[in-house]
């Protein structure tokens, strides 16, 4: 539970994470998930970015969540840059 808090923190203050596969990712508004034995971070940005770790410490960057921007996300606001916030 240590090791979420701390990423947490780390992540909404804006300070690089430690990362074996992408050096010094930051994130925006991150959510966390886990799954059997992996755990996922996701975060704002362009087609929401998505990493992965087996340990918290070490991060792979992933394909983001969409390949482009949803079509229904540019018809329903006026200006979408495909700036997409992550899902909490």
């Amino acid at each position: 539970m240590k090791k979420i808090i701390v990423l947490f923190l780390l992540a909404i203050t804006n300070q690089t994470l430690v990362a074996q596969y992408v050096p010094s990712p930051t994130v925006h508004d991150p959510v966390m998930m886990k799954q059997d034995s992996m755990y996922y971070l996701f975060c704002t940005g362009r087609n929401i970015a998505m990493w992965s770790s087996k340990d918290m410490l070490n991060w792979k960057r992933e394909k983001p969540v969409f390949d482009t921007a949803p079509a229904w996300a540019a018809k329903a606001v006026p200006g979408f840059v495909n700036h997409i916030w992550a899902p909490d």
